[in-house]
């Protein structure tokens, strides 16, 4: 998987590469930290962008630049200011006209909610955070998508887990790390660990963005 991470803050961008690599520690990341570098990097594949738009002047022309990675099936995700309607009237323009981003994250979830998004995006779905529908903001988020809520699989996925995968799943799907997933069910981090590479195994998966 090849992952855009644009931020015009670096502190910001390494956050999100990190959280992007502990889900998939093979997977190729480009960060860049300004327009410039952006333009420059869409003229490559990539199966996701993220974009921090906390410190973008105009996140609609971005938005609109990336119209043919989208075309070739790269999820778009943004980071956004929340409750504030000035923040967000760009994205209901591309969201109307362009239906991008596919994901509109606001930028005061935590870390494991973050990354869980993110992995909903990656994976394909849309994914609007409920705290982008304060009450500041109902003029401006009509005909958003409906928030996202959990999607379970499929029972012929669901069959080929074990009684213990069947408890880990669920979690990863939360964002939980190796470690919370390990705290959460009392058993040994490298115990997970092991359950976790079963589970991507059984659904052909090399990781855990394209396993939910």
């Amino acid at each position: 998987m090849r992952c855009l991470v644009a931020a015009f803050d670096r502190l910001a961008a390494a956050h999100l590469e990190s959280l992007l690599r502990d889900d998939a520690p093979e997977a190729d990341i480009v960060a860049v930290h300004s327009p410039a570098e952006l333009d420059m990097a869409i003229g490559d594949p990539f199966d996701l962008v993220v974009l921090d738009t906390r410190n973008m002047d105009n996140p609609a022309a971005l938005v609109e630049s990336l119209k043919p990675l989208a075309e070739t099936g790269c999820r778009i995700a943004a980071i956004v200011i929340d409750e504030m309607p000035e923040h967000l009237r760009w994205a209901t323009h591309t969201m109307k006209t362009w239906g991008l981003p596919h994901g509109l994250l606001p930028a005061t979830m935590t870390p494991t909610q973050c990354k869980a998004a993110l992995v909903r995006v990656a994976t394909g779905h849309e994914y609007v955070n409920w705290a982008l529908r304060g009450a500041g903001c109902q003029t401006v988020i009509e005909g958003w998508p409906a928030p996202e809520t959990s999607i379970p699989a499929g029972p012929d996925l669901l069959d080929l887990l074990t009684p213990r995968e069947l408890e880990i799943l669920p979690l990863l799907k939360q964002g939980l790390r190796n470690k919370e997933v390990a705290e959460r069910l009392a058993i040994s981090v490298n115990t997970a660990k092991i359950h976790i590479a079963s589970i991507k195994r059984k659904y052909r998966v090399s990781s855990r963005m394209q396993l939910l």
